[in-house]
């Protein structure tokens, strides 16, 4: 049985590498890797089953997709998981402004 996995990845590139290695490895054998180009790519799905690679804190359209995985999960499991992302892409993304240098202009 082929199983489908939603692939949250920084851009396409990132998620055509990562299909090209993990093709290679047993644990994804048969399954079929979509790209989530937006949050519309979710839409209607039931429990999906996903990953998320590279650069996926810094989509600008994080927090739709995550909402509507945590809309389309239906174990407490998974939602909990889910929930982490975004408190995971928060954190990343206040460490990464505490680094930015602010310039004022006047």
């Amino acid at each position: 049985m082929r199983t489908v996995l939603f692939v949250v990845a920084g851009n396409v590139n990132e998620f055509n590498d990562w299909c090209s290695k993990s093709r290679k490895e047993d644990r994804y054998t048969g399954s079929n890797f979509i790209y989530v180009v937006n949050s519309d790519t979710l839409r209607g799905q039931e429990n999906p089953d996903g990953i998320c690679i590279g650069t996926w804190k810094d989509r600008e359209d994080i927090y739709d997709i995550i909402q509507f995985l945590h809309i389309a999960a239906r174990d407490i499991k998974k939602q909990k998981g889910i929930s982490n992302l975004s408190s995971e892409v928060d954190a990343y993304r206040k460490k990464r402004m505490e680094k930015k240098d602010i310039w004022i202009d006047g």
